[in-house]
């Protein structure tokens, strides 16, 4: 049974989309004081759609409506968005029968050809796109599917052939051409990766006919040595709003603008070590109107007078950041500004960790970790050969 406030949340969605719940003139069709039914028919010839229809059963009891509907509304066929678009098809002025449970109504609407799109498609109005990738982590070059399903008013896919927007709004790489829906309401693209170490954002979209835009975003890192083990896409609104990995990272948002923020949790980190957190991974698809973000992340007390404070992996090495580091009771924040290091504009695919500054992350390269070595390797050597030379004299006699 759908919920009171799904109910609403649908009815309003379908009446945004169709100028005749909103402005059609009302003919009552069934008004039984007996069952307790009432139907209304909305009109408006200026459509399309130019017809919509209205059951409610406020009977403690079941009922099946049976309606006659105006010439206007005739030969048509009509889905009921309150009950996964079950159709009902008006035969000349003849309309199925509607079966009614108790305390409960019907909002009937025809499918029409979304202006929004450039398809011809009939379709109920769109209001949820989700997205699914073959794979988030990709080699340099590497291809990869992406698909979009989209849903409708009532959470059904939208039929085959409606044509959904794919873009990179940050990153790398390409996109294949244009995609449609199938018989799933799924519209499938190839992306393409950069040759260089990258993170993309990449949006499927598509607009309603009331002119809301549903969008839906995902990022693939390329390039990355790490793993990235869990990540979160979330495009932000106006104002602050706050995104968290659970227990791994928060980031709080300030500012009218409304980037896509990506978090993600790395794991097998090439080279980790001392690191008083998880690592983890930060991009930020535009900087504009935002005045700041406050990354937090937990962190392991080591007992010591020292201070923790925030790294960042910048040309070949850990950094420590500059800019405001407020570290208590377990919890290391970060405020990255346009005068931080990094700034705004350098969350690009940002790796970061909490450590403490006297034993701070390094990168060992093997250059340093040969002349670390080279001390110990030659006496070593040495000696084991002296011994061996004197082993020998003595079983020679």
């Amino acid at each position: 049974m759908t919920s009171l406030r799904e109910t609403y949340r649908i009815v309003a969605l379908t009446r945004d989309s169709y100028d005749v719940l909103r402005t059609g003139d009302v003919t009552t069709l069934l008004a039984d004081d007996a069952s307790l039914i009432y139907a209304y028919a909305r009109t408006d010839t200026n459509g399309p759609p130019t017809c919509a229809l209205a059951v409610f059963n406020r009977a403690t009891v079941p009922h099946t409506a049976t309606l006659t509907v105006p010439n206007v509304c005739s030969n048509t066929v009509y889905y009921d968005v309150l009950h996964s678009d079950a159709p009902y098809t008006a035969t000349g002025t003849s309309l199925d029968p509607i079966p009614l449970s108790a305390l409960s109504g019907a909002v009937l609407v025809p499918r029409f050809d979304n202006p929004n799109t450039p398809d011809t498609v009939p379709s109920l109005p769109p209001a949820e796109v989700t997205l699914q990738t073959a794979s988030t982590a990709l080699t340099l070059s590497e291809q990869t599917r992406i698909s979009a399903t989209v849903r409708d008013v009532a959470g059904v896919p939208l039929p085959a052939g409606v044509t959904v927007d794919f873009n990179i709004v940050d990153g790398g790489g390409s996109l294949s051409g244009a995609a449609v829906t199938n018989a799933d309401g799924v519209a499938v693209v190839t992306y393409t990766a950069p040759a260089t170490e990258s993170v993309a954002v990449v949006q499927a979209a598509i607009r309603a006919p009331s002119g809301i835009r549903y969008q839906a975003n995902t990022s693939l890192f390329v390039g990355y040595k790490a793993t990235v083990s869990e990540m979160k896409t979330t495009q932000t609104g106006i104002g602050p709003q706050t995104v968290a990995l659970s227990g791994v990272m928060t980031v709080t948002k300030q500012g009218r603008g409304e980037p896509v923020l990506t978090l993600a949790r790395l794991d097998d980190v090439p080279n980790a070590q001392h690191a008083a957190s998880e690592y983890v991974d930060l991009h930020l698809s535009n900087v504009t109107n935002v005045d700041f973000l406050t990354v937090t992340l937990p962190y392991t007390d080591s007992g010591s007078e020292d201070l923790p404070t925030f790294f960042w992996w910048h040309n070949g090495a850990w950094s420590a950041v500059s800019g405001t580091v407020l570290c208590d009771a377990g919890l290391a924040s970060f405020r990255v500004t346009t005068g931080s290091t990094p700034s705004l504009s350098q969350l690009t695919g940002t790796p970061l960790v909490v450590a403490y500054e006297a034993n701070a992350p390094a990168v060992i390269h093997v250059a340093q970790a040969q002349a670390a070595r080279f001390p110990w390797s030659w006496p070593v050597a040495l000696l084991l050969g002296g011994l061996l030379f004197l082993e020998r004299r003595r079983l020679l006699g």
